[in-house]
């Protein structure tokens, strides 16, 4: 007959190996259409996901765990994304594919896609746009996940933009570098605002810096950056433009556009 002490040694086994048996998650190897390599965790209802080499990349613990890359059947390798969108009761998050998190699922996005602006300097801008339910505005994040312009400015639409200028030719055979000597690119943030529908016929978009920080105090049909100053341009009746003087802080940032952690990237072979 087993003793007290050994039937409770035997009970700690059996629930230890039990523990053991929970603890290893259902795993199916997947690979993406750009040829990234990973693999799906599930236990029980929640997921989670693993690198090539079985380290765990993304924890256990959402509803929702997927890959996402542009579709390289149909755009240049220059323009492909990698990241994963993950899923917690009904919000969006999203991570690198090296596991490192860009946009928590608290934020209680419903909607968050990367999206990108570029120039002949092959200089890539890259950020997020991001939707909630409750509410038809957007939230701006640059391609940390830090937010650039919040849902409480009431733009129901947002983009990264740029003129450029100084061109003069263009030629096939012309090399990057020339190509950046015949332009200059001026980049600026442009918003669009459910209530200035009724302003005039066209749309009326507000200029912003880098910084999501309101430039002119008035929106205009259409926008023309320069160095120095920018030009709104009214397509409407009114015709109204307006000129806003421009100095050097209107092209810093505090703010993260590069490609954060392989997010922007060539396919993978």
């Amino acid at each position: 007959m087993k003793t007290s002490r050994q039937l409770l040694f035997t009970a700690a086994v059996a629930m230890l190996a039990c523990t053991a048996c929970k603890k290893q998650p259902a795993t199916t190897d997947q690979r993406g259409d750009d040829g990234f390599r990973w693999t799906l965790l599930q236990r029980e209802s929640l997921y989670g996901a693993a690198d090539s080499t079985g380290k765990e990349i993304i924890p256990i613990e959402f509803d929702k765990v997927e890959y996402y890359n542009t579709d390289i059947e149909k755009l240049s390798r220059d323009f492909i994304f990698h990241y994963f969108i993950v899923e917690k009761n009904g919000c969006q998050g999203t991570y690198s594919n090296t596991g490192n998190i860009i946009i928590p699922t608290d934020r209680q996005y419903c909607s968050v896609e990367a999206t990108h602006d570029y120039s002949y300097s092959e200089e890539h801008f890259v950020y997020w746009i991001a939707e909630k339910k409750e509410t038809d505005a957007v939230e701006l994040c640059d391609a940390r996940g830090d937010i650039v312009v919040p849902f409480a400015a009431g733009y129901k639409y947002l983009n990264l933009e740029y003129n450029e200028h100084g061109y003069n030719e263009y030629s096939d055979d012309m090399s990057t570098e020339q190509l950046e000597e015949q332009h200059e690119f001026y980049r600026y943030i442009i918003g669009l605002k459910e209530n200035d529908d009724e302003l005039t016929y066209d749309q009326r978009a507000w200029l912003m810096n880098l910084n999501g920080e309101l430039i002119s105090k008035e929106p205009r049909s259409q926008w023309y950056v320069w160095s120095d100053h920018a030009e709104g341009v009214n397509f409407g009746p009114d015709k109204q433009n307006l000129c806003v003087p421009l100095d050097s802080t209107m092209y810093k940032t505090k703010f993260d556009y590069n490609s954060f952690d392989g997010l922007y990237l060539d396919p993978y072979e």
